[in-house]
């Protein structure tokens, strides 16, 4: 499937909020993700939907599009079964199948098992709102200053979780010292984003990680996946 322009708003904070069922506690992780799609949109299989897969061919739910628990049944759905085919095969080219497989092994078997033992803050588990202006300005600004700088990722050997293989990811850097500004940034949407999440949660957050711009070309593969600790994740899409 693929995202049109319409579908993938340029301004949005999209948050999804999970929390320990460990135990009651205030302090929250906050994890902010820039994602810049350029030259077109990438295909995000990230189709966070419920259900069961049925008999009917055009029906959707898990494991339909994209592995998300199991595997696809290629006989109700072929066309979704050859495009994963595919998408492994070209894992198995760039590394082996051994190691394709035990990362797919651990995707799935994160996204089956680890919300069993969450649960979310709100009743939606999401917010979808707009960026503040001094925020998004910033934003924009950086990233059209140093998206000549952007760098090719390294991926572990074998991992699934972006086809890398065939379209690579970069990264603009807010940590690159070498980059106007970068630092500035990180405490402008720090600043900017904080008081919104927590007015929505309504807890404290503690903000732990904001790297960079992640780029993503045409072609781009996101394999749904969930994260390996609890986050309050904001992303930020850039076209």
């Amino acid at each position: 499937m693929e995202y049109d322009r319409e579908t993938f708003a340029n301004d949005y904070i999209l948050a999804k909020v999970f929390k320990s069922t460990m135990g009651s506690f205030f302090k929250v992780a906050l994890y902010a993700t820039l994602v810049v799609c350029a030259n077109g949109l990438p295909q995000l299989f990230d189709f966070f939907r419920s259900g069961t897969v049925n008999n009917n061919s055009s029906g959707y739910g898990v494991d339909v599009s994209f592995p998300i628990h199991h595997g696809i049944n290629s006989h109700l759905h072929p066309h979704f079964a050859h495009r994963y085919q595919a998408f492994m095969q070209g894992c198995y080219n760039a590394y082996s199948r051994s190691a394709c497989d035990s990362t797919e092994r651990s995707r799935l078997q994160m996204n089956l098992q680890q919300p069993a033992s969450q649960h979310n803050y709100t009743e939606a588990g999401f917010l979808k709102t707009q960026v503040p202006p001094t925020v998004w300005s910033a934003i924009l600004a950086f990233y059209e200053q140093n998206k000549e700088t952007e760098k090719r990722e390294d991926w572990p050997a074998g991992n699934t979780y972006v086809n890398h293989w065939q379209t690579p990811s970069y990264m603009i850097s807010l940590e690159d010292r070498r980059l106007r500004a970068g630092l500035q940034l990180k405490n402008t949407i720090w600043s900017g984003i904080q008081p919104i999440i927590e007015n929505w949660v309504g807890y404290p957050v503690e903000p732990t990680s904001l790297y960079g711009i992640r780029v993503y070309k045409r072609g781009a593969i996101l394999a749904t996946r969930k994260q390996l600790h609890y986050f309050l994740w904001d992303i930020f899409g850039i076209h």
